[in-house]
């Protein structure tokens, strides 16, 4: 018997034929409507459905199967009618909508579509002109799933409550394209993602002209009430919301990756508005820009943050405006943290051009704060109740029409390894102006501010301190500094007109120039005022107390006047000799040796000599086999720029990963280390192994199974790990009754060069061809294929069968002729084909008179163990003797013979003559009459 499976079903290709909406359950019919056409679908169902206008009038079209709905090359409309949702999608389904228009539905949630579960793909669908009485006028997310938008659009859609487009509960939303735009509701007109879980994430498309209507909430473009917004492309622009024009977060997180949050209008937070404790903006990169605040309190034209925090490690804030507080940003009662990015371009009403922070704790590193514009606090206004640390960040060329140009400080400040340069107030304090707080200078350069009153800085009522910092060349009727300022000693300032100097004056400097270079970016990411080498700043500080580096992150102290005494410099820049190595790759050779040659330079020359000590370390690459270890020390000479370090590489033919060591440099002298270690790069030059596979003869057994040990071998040794797929294949032999099919993969581990492949060879009595199979090998890694397949052959060691006629006898008959059917039988089956010839032969019986003769050949196929002759017995009535006639093999073929000859006895019936005479005479009976 054979068994039979059930019919598997397979996805097939609907099509929709009428635009009535019928509910008969059948497409079977020549009538199939949209609606029967997804009830009767199976999984993986395409339905296409033509252009046209599909007006539901039996309410909503439930999807619980994965199907894939097409739209025509024209407009393909599925109208809910404005009485019930298009769609609504359930379970763990995977559903694609593609070239559709789901327009004028209608419910309490999810106007477009709800979806209950499973992943969903819109491509170049648009969800148009739905509304929902709740939330998500477009789509409802209900529970976790996916929606992705990869083409198309989610446009003029309306909610009462949340999600103008889209509603997020707690699953997945993901822009790949596409738009999101004209939709408006309360809160959260183009997206809103409620719950912890939920996500929104945007690689690509926009999200614009959203607008989020409510009075306390908004959200024009976002509204993420507790889940994540990540934005890793694309652009959210020119959406309009009463707090959070682009976006807003009540508790919820944002990443900004990438991507742009461009011209969005709100009244407190034009770009992003962040509401409670828990509310979380990271900016990674991208742009918040062009946005703006228009209340005239308050503002944030790129961010507000009520309350929560905001982290900045990169990215730019730039070009955004505010009536009132905080062009840039304005942080009231959270925390803002800054270790990266830009903050320029910004413009405020009132106060704080770039940075507002009122009742806020603000940490700021390595920020580039510049052109920004504000009536106070050009840069950053900084309230009463507010506190700042300010370090290794650059405050530049911003203005305020009022009274601090750079900074304007009513809090407690600290200011270390900072620059603030070009800055401009049309009144006081161009670089800095204070009152009421402690703001403390350290390592602070200030140049070229410009004021009417206290150029550089202005102290109207703060405790001032100053240590270790710069104060010079800025121009007002106080030039450097205007007010009271307390010294702790070993500071500068060229011009102390106006200002009053208190506490400790210890290695004070005032009455010189400077000698600064001008503003640059020099070697790092901010700008910074560097010391010409005659500056009489350098080795002027704290020989006790200054910072481990600089603003641009050089070692302090340094010996910048080469004269043994390693001394701190006074302002934000630390001067030396900075030393570099580069990195170096060198291509192997085959043998031999090459050079890496590491360079070694100074920045500028040096007047005295510079030494330093270098090493070689392994990393993957391993000194005596792969380069030449090397250590000592490089002496720089007065006016010296470059040396080199020469690390000789040993060639093989070794084929192996590129590999890596290090050169460090160490113990300095009269210079420092801007960049001490190199990677070298030995990059391979060798061709991958080439693997082949041998062939082997085995001869078979009688019983159970021999080995055929295949060798694959590579042409040589690899540093790498080299791997091959292998299989057996069926010649001549047939794997299960000849051997044993294998299949498998070798992996040579580095180094190796041969690996075996063994197959069992199932032994038997049958005598047989000789047979053959093949080990097939394939996707080689890490090498190629120079022979890819052995051929097994497996050698039979089975005797031929012997061949043998048997004899018979017959008794002759009268009428009819009779037969004898001789029986040629095989010693043992065999798979080859036999043949062997036959024919009769006299002995006492004669062909023609008593037999027929005959010959011929017999074929045996495979498998067949024996034949039958039949001859022909002649009938007659004479008396005789019993007769014998032969039967004879010869000539046999894959086989020997055995009883080579079959007597045929025919036995007489007939009775035997009388011995004696006997005659009878008649006589006619004569009567008379």
């Amino acid at each position: 018997m054979f068994a039979t499976s059930a019919p598997v079903a397979r996805a097939a290709t609907v099509t929709v034929t009428t635009t009535l909406d019928e509910n008969d359950g059948s497409c079977n019919d020549g009538d199939c409507s949209l609606r029967d056409a997804v009830a009767t679908a199976v999984s993986n169902d395409i339905i296409n459905i033509p252009s046209g206008s599909y007006v539901l009038t039996l309410g909503e079209i439930v999807v619980s199967k994965s199907v894939t709905l097409v739209g025509g090359s024209g407009v393909s409309r599925l109208d809910g009618n404005a009485t019930s949702r298009v769609f609504q999608i359930t379970g763990n389904v995977n559903v694609t909508l593609r070239n559709l228009l789901i327009t004028n539905g209608k419910a309490a949630d999810g106007g477009g579509m709800a979806v209950f579960g499973g992943n969903i793909n819109l491509v170049n669908s648009v969800i148009e002109g739905n509304a929902a009485s709740n939330n998500g006028g477009g789509i409802y997310m209900s529970t976790p799933g996916t929606v992705t938008l990869t083409s198309g659009g989610i446009r003029q859609n309306t909610a009462v409550i949340g999600g103008g487009g889209i509603y997020n509960m707690s699953g997945s939303l993901v822009q790949l394209g596409g738009v999101i735009e004209n939709n408006s509701a309360a809160t959260g007109g183009g997206v809103y993602v409620n719950l912890p879980g939920a996500e929104f994430t945007l690689n690509a498309g926009v999200v614009q002209q959203n607008n989020g209507t409510a009075l306390e909430t908004g959200g024009g473009g976002v509204y993420v009430a507790q889940g994540t917004v990540n934005v890793n492309g694309g652009q959210i622009s020119a959406n309009i919301g009463k707090r959070g024009g682009g976006i807003q977060s009540a508790n919820g997180k944002i990443y900004l990756n990438g991507g742009i949050i461009k011209q969005n209008q709100a009244e407190f937070g034009g770009g992003v508005y962040l509401a409670f404790p828990e509310a979380l903006l990271t900016q990674n990169g991208g742009e918040i820009t062009q946005n703006s605040a228009t209340a005239t309190d308050f503002g944030g034209g790129g961010v507000y943050g009520f309350q929560g925090s905001m982290v900045l490690n990169g990215g730019v804030i730039q070009q955004n405006t505010a009536v009132a507080d905080g062009g840039g940003i304005n942080i009231r009662f959270g925390t803002l943290t800054i270790s990266g990015g830009q903050v320029i371009n910004n413009q405020a009403g009132a106060k704080g051009g770039g940075i507002f922070g009122e009742q806020s704790v603000m940490a700021i590193t390595n920020l580039q704060l510049g052109n920004n514009a504000a009536v106070e606090g050009g840069g950053l206004y900084l309230s009463s109740l507010a506190s700042l640390n300010l370090a290794q960040t650059a405050v530049f060329s911003n203005t305020a029409s009022l009274n601090g140009g750079g900074l304007l400080l009513r809090g407690n400040a600290l200011v270390t390894n900072a620059t603030l340069g070009r800055n401009q107030a049309q009144n006081s304090g161009g670089g800095i102006w204070s009152e009421l707080g402690t703001v403390t200078l350290n390592n602070a350069t200030v140049s070229q501010n410009t004021a009417v009153t206290g150029g550089g800085l202005f102290n109207n009522s703060a405790v001032v301190n100053l240590h270790n910092s710069l104060l010079a060349g800025n121009v007002a009727t106080n030039p450097d500094c205007s007010g009271t300022v307390t010294s702790n000693g070993y500071n500068l300032v060229q011009d102390t007109a106006g200002c009053t100097l208190t506490g400790n004056l210890s290695g004070n400097l005032t009455g010189v120039n400077p000698q600064l270079a001008s503003l640059t970016l020099y070697s790092g990411s901010t700008y910074i005022y560097p010391l010409e080498a005659t500056s009489p700043a350098i080795d002027a500080g704290d020989p006790l107390d200054c910072p481990a580096t600089d603003q641009h992150g050089r070692p302090r102290p340094l010996d910048g006047k080469l004269d043994g005494i390693v001394t701190c410099d006074i302002g934000a820049f630390e001067y030396g000799i900075p030393m570099r190595i580069n990195d170096v790759t060198v291509t192997e050779g085959n043998s031999g040796s090459l050079l890496a040659n590491f360079s070694v330079t100074l920045d500028f020359a040096a007047p005295v000599t510079v030494t330093v000590a270098y090493a070689s370390s392994n990393q993957t690459a391993v000194a005596g086999l792969d380069y030449t270890a090397v250590a000592g020390t490089l002496t720089f000479s007065p006016g010296d720029l470059t040396k080199t370090i020469a690390v000789p590489i040993v060639g093989d033919l070794l084929d192996e990963e590129d590999e890596t060591f290090l050169i460090t440099l160490d113990s300095p002298t009269n210079a420092y280390l801007a960049d001490g270690q190199a990677l070298g790069t030995i990059v391979d030059n060798d061709a991958a192994p080439s693997l082949s596979i041998n062939d082997i003869t085995v001869v078979e057994g009688d019983s159970g199974s021999k080995n055929a040990n295949f060798t694959v071998t590579a042409s040589a040794p690899s540093g790498k790990t080299m791997q091959v797929n292998y299989a057996t294949a069926n010649g001549s032999a047939v794997a299960g009754g000849d051997y044993t099919a294998v299949s498998g993969t070798l992996i040579f581990t580095p180094g190796q060069t041969s690996k075996t492949i063994t197959v069992n060879v199932l032994g038997d009595l049958l005598d047989e061809e000789n047979e053959t199979f093949m080990v097939n090998l394939s996707n080689p890694q890490n090498s190629t294929l120079s022979k890819a397949q052995g051929i097994g052959t497996i050698q039979d060691n089975d005797p031929l069968p012997k061949l043998s006629i048997n004899n018979l006898s017959v008794v002759e008959g009268d009428g009819p002729p009779k037969t004898m059917q001789f029986t040629i039988s095989l010693s043992a089956a065999s798979s080859k084909i036999i043949t062997v010839n036959y024919a009769t032969a006299d002995q006492t019986a004669v062909a023609g008179r008593d037999y027929t003769a005959k010959s011929g050949t017999l074929t045996f196929t495979p498998g067949q163990i024996s034949k039958t002759v039949t001859i022909t017995i002649l009938s007659d009535l004479l008396a005789e003797q019993t007769e014998t006639f032969a039967v004879k093999l010869s000539q046999p073929v894959n086989a020997t013979l055995g009883v080579t000859q079959g007597i045929g006895t025919i036995i007489d019936n007939d009775p035997q003559p009388p011995t004696t005479a006997q005659y009878l005479i008649y006589l006619p009976l004569v009567t008379k009459p």
